[in-house]
């Protein structure tokens, strides 16, 4: 037998015994509303997005106009940071990984705060709009304006080509390497570190990225349109390694994926528009797949095999990894927007939409 058809029969055997083994679960949907109690509630239209404060019991609320620093458990509005720009309103606030810096960016501003000490670090500005911003994990690098700056020097370390302009990016944990999505014209993998462009990797219509560990990341792709924005949506995952830039694995959806994330032991839980779950392994092989028909819209992981995952006008759910159980805890609260967890795994924030913006809810939930 030629060694090509030996090839594609030797991979055709493997995905087949990959697929036996997974499992289907199907248990009914369980109800339990003393799972998740109510601590805080910031109804205001002009609310947009929050972040937690680690270690502390302060939550960055964006406000549009101005970003509001708040003790959730007192109620209580600490600072009120007017927006960088007055003529623009806030796109996008971040909280580094040690909770010491704030990121607050309109499309043509950026500032950096000390979150301890409350005071502005460092400005900038921006002739043109600039579509994306991020904060390095140690809060020492900031992405604005197709540029990298380092913020305590507030010079720039290097700057993107013209036609690669980020539409999404994620730093490695120690901040040396970025990807950026360009979309159309790929995702960019820099380090940091020599100040070079390693490679432009090419997937159909990225929409995501995230990092696995130092040395390799995920992409979210897909290659399908929606019908009214006319933008992609995501249907596989790539595993890529810094090691050779190649993709290592590959997970291809036969439906639009909704929601996706690494979970504490870097397995990805994949939700789908029709409702199924899927479970996979590092490596993007599939292990387990739930059918509890519910559309998920939003998902994050926290500890202890607990998935938290919001449905559209449906509520939140608590799934067990390990059990395979789903609660439902919160009944229908408008539309989830999407779901941060705190830290600590002791809070549960959910940004939900509205007739006319956003409202933010934080609930206490078992870690």
């Amino acid at each position: 037998m030629p060694v090509k058809y030996l090839s594609a029969l030797v991979l055709f055997m493997g995905l087949s015994l990959s697929c036996s083994n997974v499992s289907v679960s199907s248990q009914p949907v369980k109800t339990d509303t003393t799972i998740a109690s109510l601590v805080y509630e910031f109804k205001d239209i002009m609310a947009s997005d929050m972040a937690f404060i680690p270690a502390t019991n302060n939550v960055v609320i964006n406000h549009a106009v101005d970003v509001l620093i708040v003790d959730f458990k007192k109620n209580k509005i600490i600072k009120k940071i007017p927006s960088p720009e007055p003529d623009d309103l806030i796109q996008h606030i971040e909280v580094s990984k040690q909770g010491d810096r704030l990121l607050i960016a309109t499309p043509t501003a950026a500032q950096v705060w000390d979150l301890k000490a409350l005071t502005l670090i460092a400005s900038f500005t921006s002739k043109k709009k600039s579509r994306l911003s991020g904060l390095s994990p140690d809060g020492e690098k900031l992405v604005f304006d197709q540029h990298i700056f380092d913020i305590s020097s507030r010079k720039t370390i290097m700057e993107f080509e013209p036609d690669r302009v980020p539409f999404s990016l994620a730093f490695s944990g120690e901040g040396r390497y970025l990807v950026t999505d360009g979309h159309i014209s790929g995702a960019s993998v820099i380090d940091i570190k020599s100040k070079k462009q390693l490679k432009t990797i090419f997937e159909n219509g990225m929409q995501q990225i995230r990092f696995k560990d130092f040395r390799s990341f995920y992409i979210a792709a897909g290659s399908k349109l929606l019908p009214k924005s006319g933008g992609y949506y995501s249907d596989a995952i790539s595993l890529y390694s810094l090691d050779d830039l190649k993709r290592s694995h590959h997970y291809t959806s036969s439906k639009r994926i909704s929601c996706w994330d690494k979970l504490f032991d870097n397995k990805i839980l994949v939700t789908k528009i029709d409702g199924s779950i899927d479970l996979l392994t590092p490596q993007l092989l599939s292990e387990k797949t739930w059918t509890p028909g519910i559309k998920i819209t939003a998902c994050v992981s926290g500890t202890a095999h607990r998935v938290w995952m919001a449905s559209e006008k449906s509520g939140v759910y608590l799934l067990n990894i390990k059990s395979g159980e789903i609660i439902k805890f919160i009944e229908a609260i408008n539309d989830p927007a999407h779901l941060i967890l705190s830290d600590d795994n002791k809070y549960l924030g959910i940004v939900k939409s509205v007739k006319d913006g956003s409202h933010i809810n934080i609930f206490s939930i078992p870690n």
